[in-house]
Parts: structure tokens; C-alpha cells; sequence
């Protein structure tokens, strides 16, 4: 898993590494990291607005058994930069769409809701715009807002939040949809989705009817 304090390439004999389970030549994981580099600036020509590319299509992009390893290695090495669920180059930055006054408005209306912003389709109702999603990616990827659903955002100083809360019930016990809600309010409207992106960001880990906090370097 992406965030995880375990070291990915440990160093073997010259020329091959231990990537996982494996033993890969270090010259394999070079050609990787080529084609990864001409696929990713393709990508960024071609999407310029998104953040970057899904780990999941980078992962299938490199196919193979250690192919999360892989990638794992390169953001470690920093030779990709993780962005949410998406890796981009190491300096790019989305460019942003629409005027300065239209996303700092979206931005604040979605400041001002904290964990319980409207969704996408809201805000498009509200400002009468129907490709306000592009203008929320932009700022997603510019940091100001986290892509908690494609569907939702939410701004990144409550999503810290909600992380801090995830750590506050994590360290006393199993994080469950009943101790946040005690803790925070929030109804499972809001909680599940919450939840479901923390697995996939890497704040935790499914464990039964639980979560568990997931170690971070």
C-alpha cells in the first residue's frame, strides 16, 4: 500500500534489487522509471486540468507482478510525486480553469460548509454552471480542496481535520462509523465516503467491521 512504512527496494548484489518479494535488476526498474516519465509527460499534455494520473492506470500502465512496487519505489525515490490518488511528474501543477473569482467563490462556499459541503451537482444548481468540476479539480490540484468522491470536495484544512479525528479514535481502539460520529457529528451520509477515501489515501486500513490506522513515514 501506497504510505506504508515498509522499504520497497532493498539492495541485494550489484545489479539486482529486492523489490518486495522479488528479486528485479536494477536495470528493469530504470527502464521503468523511463517509461513512466514519457507516459506521465504525455498525460500531462493531454490532461493539463487533472492533477495527475490515477495510481491505479499507472499500475496497469506497468503491468507485471510487482507492479505497485514499482510504483511504490519511484514516488519513494521521488522520482514521481503523489498527489492524493493520482502521480504526476515532480513539479507539475495543474492549470487552473476559469476566472480567479469564480473558483475563490467555489473555493470559500466550500470552506464555509466544512465535512458537509454540497456535492458537485449542488454547487452546479447553486451557481447555475454545469462544468463547475473542472474548476474544482483545478483547485484540487493546486491544494486548496481534497477529491473526496469525484463528486465531492471538500477543502483540504477540514479534510486534515477529519484526519486528526481518524487518529484521535484510532489510538484508542477499532475506528468505526459509531466513534467518529460520537466525536464529530457527522451523519453517515458524510462518514462513509469519509472512510472510504482514508482507505484509499492510505490513512487506514479495512479490519472487520473496523479501521485501523496505517503507519506513515
Amino acid at each position: 500500500m501506497l504510505g506504508s512504512n515498509r522499504s520497497v527496494v532493498t539492495p541485494t548484489s550489484p545489479g539486482i534489487v529486492r523489490l518486495g518479494n522479488r528479486l528485479v535488476a536494477s536495470d528493469l526498474i530504470q527502464q521503468v522509471k523511463e517509461g513512466v516519465t514519457t507516459r506521465l509527460k504525455a498525460w500531462h499534455k493531454t490532461n493539463p486540468f487533472e492533477t495527475g494520473m490515477p495510481i491505479s492506470t499507472l499500475r496497469q500502465v506497468i503491468g507485471g507482478p510487482v507492479a505497485e512496487e514499482l510504483v511504490d519505489s519511484l514516488i519513494e525515490a521521488r522520482a514521481l510525486e503523489r498527489a492524493d490518488a493520482t502521480v504526476r511528474l515532480p513539479g507539475f501543477r495543474p492549470r487552473p480553469r476559469g476566472s480567479v473569482t469564480e473558483v475563490e467563490r467555489l473555493v470559500a462556499r466550500i470552506e464555509k460548509a466544512g465535512l458537509t459541503a454540497p456535492t458537485v451537482a449542488e454547487l452546479a444548481v447553486e451557481v447555475g454552471r454545469p462544468d463547475i468540476a473542472v474548476l474544482l479539480k483545478g483547485a484540487a490540484g493546486a491544494g486548496r480542496l481534497v477529491a473526496v468522491t469525484p463528486d465531492w470536495f471538500l477543502s483540504t484544512p477540514a479534510v486534515e481535520g477529519f484526519v486528526g479525528s481518524l487518529q484521535e479514535v484510532g489510538a484508542k481502539g477499532p475506528i468505526t462509523p459509531g466513534a467518529l460520529r460520537d466525536l464529530t457529528g457527522l451523519s453517515r451520509k458524510f462518514l462513509i465516503p469519509l472512510l472510504e477515501w482514508a482507505d484509499r489515501a492510505g490513512h487506514t486500513r479495512r479490519e472487520g467491521e473496523g479501521r485501523t490506522l496505517v503507519s506513515r513515514p
